[in-house]
């Protein structure tokens, strides 16, 4: 009896010992906050293993109706399992209500995380490098998507959020959850929806020179402002501030210049954000000017190309030009007027349907300068 009685006991320790789980120990939303673009923890909120630098609780703030500046534009869960386990997929879950106001049973809006990249034994190499502790721990994210909170009408509110995982624990099956809820509570964050205040922006761009990049901004009353940031970019999605500039609160035409002393070589992204009394930010639009040596800086694309070609105009001098295509032993095929100011732009011109395949090349000339660019037709 006592010997059957080891038998047994041995046999439920090495069956106890043998089952494999899996498990969502780090977690972030993703959002766009007033331009600026970033994870925001639920799990894991500070440390090397968390996913961001941001944490998801309290205020996120005030934000203006359909302003835009409020996203959410994905998540992402950290799994991780013991060895026998899988890890399929995973899915954030949110929900938006008035604040105070939460339904008996809220409906919750989905997407689903794909595996996004597995951990070297010490971190997530390739995909952020941070942290992790094994082998079999993995991310799982989405980073696609475009939910804009600030189409809700003006009050306050709450998001609430929660992740789950699909896998087994044993085997490769994907039929099994387990979720990351904040111990059934959900992770939750407040923000204010609010009446914009509109800023009439009636000139914005900028010029390069030799060696710097001026930008000028015209607004006509500026009152309800208090400062601007003039931000940066290098590809024109991640956005820094370069200058602070506080606004002259005038119901007249204001004109603001800064140049930077800093561009990169190549193209520069550049846009200004405002700062409002009621505590929203408003952005402008987008533009670009490319820095370098002022010379053979028109750009064709797509190239190869097709019947309409599109031609950008990086760093051409200011001047009244003429656009033609050539083939190669000189027989002129297309012909445009260009009346060019000087800034970063984008022009099109149509080709014969007829053209037959070869390289054909571009000039832009007028009294004075002189460009050229060769392309490929299909």
């Amino acid at each position: 009896m006592r010997k059957f009685s080891l038998f047994l006991l041995t046999f439920f320790l090495l069956t106890f010992s043998a089952k494999a789980d899996f498990t969502i120990w780090g977690s972030a939303i993703y959002l766009n906050v007033n331009g600026t673009s970033g994870f925001y923890n639920t799990q894991k909120l500070t440390g090397p293993l968390a996913i961001g630098n941001h944490s998801f609780s309290g205020l996120l703030g005030v934000f203006g109706k359909n302003s835009g500046t409020l996203k959410i534009l994905g998540a992402e869960i950290n799994t991780g399992k013991s060895n026998g386990a899988t890890v399929c997929s995973g899915t954030l879950f949110y929900t938006v209500y008035r604040q105070g106001n939460r339904p008996a049973s809220p409906e919750f809006t989905n997407f689903s995380l794909s595996p996004y990249c597995n951990c070297n034994g010490s971190n997530f190499s390739g995909c952020g490098d941070r942290g992790c502790s094994s082998i079999h721990d993995q991310k799982l994210q989405n980073a696609t998507q475009s939910v804009d909170l600030t189409d809700l009408e003006t009050g306050d509110y709450t998001l609430e959020i929660y992740y789950q995982a699909n896998g087994a624990a044993a085997g490769t099956g994907c039929s099994e959850q387990v979720l990351d809820n904040a111990a059934d509570a959900n992770y939750k964050a407040s923000f204010s929806i609010t009446s914009p205040l509109a800023i009439n922006m009636v000139f914005l761009n900028g010029t390069a020179t030799e060696n710097e990049v001026k930008i000028k901004w015209v607004v006509q009353n500026d009152v309800d402002i208090t400062k601007y940031e003039v931000q940066k970019s290098e590809n024109g999605l991640n956005f820094s501030t370069i200058r602070e500039i506080a606004s002259n609160r005038n119901i007249a035409s204001n004109t603001y210049l800064f140049s930077d002393q800093h561009p990169i070589f190549g193209t520069n992204y550049y846009r200004i954000k405002s700062y409002n009394i009621n505590n929203t930010v408003n952005l402008s639009a987008v533009f670009r000017i490319y820095f370098g040596k002022v010379g053979n800086t028109i750009f064709i694309y797509p190239n190869p190309t097709g019947p309409e070609l599109t031609v950008r105009l990086a760093a051409v001098k200011k001047g009244n030009y003429k656009m033609n295509v050539f083939t190669t032993d000189g027989q002129l095929i297309a012909t445009m007027p260009v009346i060019h100011d000087g800034v970063d732009k984008t022009v099109r011109i149509n080709l014969p349907v007829t053209l037959a395949r070869g390289v054909y090349r571009l000039f832009l000339v007028d009294k004075v300068q002189f460009y050229k660019q060769s392309f490929l037709v299909k």
